[in-house]
């Protein structure tokens, strides 16, 4: 796996050697359910080391392994202490990484380590401008295409597409986003060279974005903005598990809106009005 660029995380977790087997089999389809191929374990009790990656990997490996990654425990400690246990996941870096979050949440939940009535903040910075595209291979842009890069012009003519950072930012409560913003971009020629690195011809460019460029070209000043979510804040606020529970007309599983009979047909008088034709 890892030479072929992937990776291994593990989440070492105290205080759980002593579950019962439906506990870590458990934990194991939860892996499965998000996309994982499966989750290995280990776990120290009295008399030593046990679970699957104990049983196949020699004592000595296993005494590595749990010595590097027992610092991610309370108080960082040089090894792995009796009833802790070890959760390895391995995979494409991207998904491991959002599988281990989940695990995270997993066993917050399933260890009532959540706290249901305070608010935890946290701004999300230094976001990538560009991911590659797991099926094609190819660059593409990771989250939001008209960012102004960190670095600007120099930094897009320089440095290796992956290495390049957006001035994007989000804050996030209790793990869940309330406002997204960036500093947009607002330079012709940084836009155009940002798209072609993000796969876009130029003459792509021009035809999906001409408007937008020739209207910076007159003359755009240096902008940034936020939107928060107001449906996320009340959700947060009124401790519900969903934004359907403060959303007053949401739509039904088939993705109707019924308050607004939407989507419907379009009546030829609304055409007219508006001199609008459907081809």
């Amino acid at each position: 796996i890892i030479e072929s660029g992937g990776v291994v995380r593990g989440l070492a977790t105290p205080g759980v050697a002593s579950r019962p087997r439906s506990f870590f089999d458990g934990l194991q389809a939860f892996a499965q359910q998000q996309g994982a191929a499966g989750l290995a374990w280990l776990a120290r009790t009295s008399d030593g080391f046990t679970g699957p990656v104990a049983s196949t990997m020699g004592t000595g490996l296993v005494e590595r392994l749990v010595t590097r990654l027992a610092r991610g425990l309370p108080g960082s400690p040089s090894v792995m202490p009796e009833g802790a246990a070890l959760f390895l996941l391995a995979g494409d870096r991207a998904e491991v990484t959002r599988w281990a979050g989940l695990l995270r949440l997993q066993l917050g939940r399933q260890l009532e380590l959540d706290e249901s009535e305070a608010y935890r903040f946290a701004w999300i910075t230094d976001f990538p401008l560009y991911e590659l595209d797991q099926e094609t291979r190819q660059i593409t842009f990771s989250h939001n295409p008209f960012s102004m890069p960190q670095g600007g012009l120099e930094a897009l003519q320089s440095l290796p597409p992956l290495q390049v950072r957006a001035w994007q930012y989000d804050i996030v409560c209790n793990g869940v986003e309330l406002s997204s913003g960036a500093v947009r971009n607002h330079r012709p020629d940084i836009m155009r060279l940002a798209f072609e690195i993000g796969g876009y011809e130029p003459d792509q460019v021009e035809a999906e974005f001409g408007a937008l460029l020739r209207a910076f070209r007159s003359g755009c000043p240096p902008h940034a903005g936020i939107a928060p979510g107001l449906e996320r804040i009340v959700m947060l606020l009124a401790n519900v598990p969903n934004l359907r529970e403060v959303t007053p007309f949401p739509k039904d599983s088939r993705g109707r809106d019924l308050m607004m009979d939407a989507p419907s047909m379009v009546a030829s008088a609304q055409l007219r009005d508006l001199g609008l034709a459907l081809k």
